[in-house]
């Protein structure tokens, strides 16, 4: 006499029709899914224009390129012995970097807001001091004088808007005396702005300041043979980017700082060149963007990417309750349960607008998880069924957001989770008699049962 484990039978139902038909539900879910990611696509848009609206009036994400020293030449005709002309008088302009250019920026930053949506701003007060040398005469065609009287210092500036008061320049040790213009000059460039000097012996040594107003993003572009920076504020999540990574930082609570050192040699621009022969070297530029740590948006976005995995989850979750407690659920009453967990998408980007993603996360999913419970509690006879499947849903938003939080690892976590679902539903499951799926009431495993 052996006791024995009579087969679960799942009841009243064709088991097989029932899991084709929640695997069809979960790719209907599909539609209103869809309908949510472009819903997430429409609200960033309308965050975007808040941030061009703020930009328009306060100045847009900001690159500085320069200083550059602009001096014009002229190269007579040129005959040869015969009397024929080999080569025709032209003009031109010769646009140098420095020999050595130290920038130091502090900036303060502050958030903006249009509506419910709001935006990092920053004011940066730079320094940018150096030395130029002479233009290299050989870059000039044969022959060429240059125009000394008519030589320039231009910036280049991303938005001019944003310049905030008048820019200082000392030149040879001495205030330059002279005002700025707008533009540069410079084929290529972005706007900006240029002002008189005179180049005195070898070695021309300068100090410009000026104070600039900015959205998001503050980028330089490193001139000189010898290029330092030094990037400062009051930012606590500063996100690093473009051609160069900062040799040294230091990020805290309080803000942080940057320094970065780049060489002549590692930088796609070259130290002089004539004006026309090369285009704006942005892909030499690098630079921090104010970070805002709540991207909700993008965080939203990237938890529609596993809906169908969650919604299916949330499917199985409620159809082995069906199965092990031989309960009876009507596939509109899965429709309906998929439902809320659609409607939890929707919370989250409505709710994460005005809190921010954590607070919003925990709510939509809090509400989503009751109601869902509360209903299955119903349909399946029992509230401690109705518990089970909260348990089971709580888990699968835990694992949601640490899929969220945990971007390198995410692949790796989604895929054990997905491992240890299948073997718990195969460990659930493994005393069910899929061919008596008509059979009746579902039965419990029995202990004590015995067979002759």
């Amino acid at each position: 006499m052996t006791p024995t484990a009579t087969p679960l039978r799942p009841g009243g139902r064709n088991a097989a029709l029932k899991l084709f038909g929640i695997g069809v539900l979960t790719l209907v879910m599909i539609v209103p899914l869809m309908l949510i990611g472009n819903l997430v696509d429409e609200r960033r848009s309308s965050a975007r224009e808040a941030e061009a609206g703020i930009a328009q009036g306060w100045g847009g994400a900001q690159a500085l390129a320069g200083p550059f020293l602009v001096v014009p030449f002229e190269a007579p005709e040129r005959r040869d012995a015969a009397g024929r002309v080999i080569a025709e008088a032209t003009r031109g302009e010769i646009v140098t970097l420095p020999s050595s250019l130290d920038v130091k920026v502090t900036a303060s930053v502050e958030e903006r807001s249009r509506g419910i949506f709001t935006i990092p701003v920053f004011a940066a007060d730079i320094v940018m001091s150096g030395a130029f040398g002479q233009p290299d005469p050989r870059l000039a065609p044969n022959g060429a004088v240059f125009d000394w009287s008519r030589a320039r210092l231009a910036l280049s500036i991303a938005d001019v808007r944003g310049l905030s008061g008048e820019p200082q320049l000392e030149w040879a040790g001495a205030p330059a005396g002279t005002v700025f213009a707008p533009g540069t000059g410079i084929s290529g460039m972005n706007e900006g702005l240029n002002v008189p000097v005179t180049l005195k012996g070898e070695e021309t040594p300068y100090r410009l300041s000026l104070r600039l107003r900015g959205t998001a993003r503050f980028a330089l572009v490193p001139g000189g043979e010898s290029f330092s920076a030094v990037i400062a504020a009051p930012w606590a999540h500063p996100s690093f980017d473009g051609a160069y990574l900062p040799e040294e930082r230091d990020i805290g609570p309080d803000g942080f700082t940057a320094s970065w050192r780049v060489s002549h040699l590692a930088r796609a621009m070259p130290q002089a060149w004539i004006n026309g022969e090369i285009g704006y070297p942005d892909s030499s530029a690098f630079g921090v963007t104010f970070f805002q740590p709540v991207a909700f948006y993008q965080l939203v976005e990237r938890s529609l990417k596993y809906a169908i995995l969650f919604i299916g989850l949330s499917f199985l979750s409620l159809f082995l309750i069906e199965t092990v407690t031989g309960a009876r659920i009507h596939i509109v009453q899965y429709l309906l349960a998929g439902a809320a967990q659609v409607i939890f998408y929707l919370l989250l980007l409505a709710l994460a607008e005005q809190t921010g993603f954590g607070p919003a996360y925990l709510t939509a999913a809090a509400a989503c998880t009751v109601l869902t419970a509360l209903y299955a509690g119903s349909a399946l006879g029992s509230m401690k069924r109705g518990l089970a499947l909260a348990g089971a849903l709580t888990a699968l938003y835990a694992l949601l957001y640490t899929l969220l939080n945990e971007e390198d690892y995410a692949l790796l976590t989604g895929a054990v989770a997905s491992f240890l679902a299948l073997a718990l539903t195969m460990f659930l499951t493994r005393r069910v008699d899929w061919y008596e799926a008509q059979a009746g009431i579902a039965g419990r495993t029995a202990e004590g049962g015995s067979h002759a």
